[in-house]
């Protein structure tokens, strides 16, 4: 099960960014909001448009993985965490980079679990 239905929650696939993410959007697209600091892992900041370097998701993103090797990131149309859990974190799927191909691993921050260092780092 995903993470959204372990948790009894509506499925984040279907979800659409509110009139605040879009604002939040506006708002810095006008130069007024720099750069984002969410707890969400919905993934609705980066559908309202916000650009990926602007943003910074500390407890992680449903519909992203990480390779930990070579450090590419891969955002899917589906939540990613079917197969992870707490402490749990590798994916189904592996790097489609060729010369890599290591086990993809998801970016959510289960409760108990550290703040990624990458994340605090932006």
């Amino acid at each position: 099960l995903s993470c959204a239905a372990r948790a009894g929650m509506i499925d984040k696939v279907q979800t659409q960014p509110t009139l605040t993410h879009m604002a939040l959007t506006a708002l810095h697209s006008a130069g007024f909001v720099q750069h984002l600091v969410s707890q969400n892992v919905d993934g609705l900041h980066l559908r309202s448009g916000l650009p990926a370097k602007h943003l910074t998701e500390l407890h992680g993103n449903v519909f992203k993985e990480r390779c930990t090797s070579c450090m590419r990131e891969y955002i899917r149309g589906f939540d990613v965490t079917d197969h992870s859990g707490y402490r749990r974190h590798q994916t189904a799927r592996k790097c489609e980079k060729r010369s890599c191909a290591s086990p993809l691993y998801d970016t959510i921050v289960y409760f108990g679990e550290k703040l990624d260092e990458h994340e605090l780092e932006t």
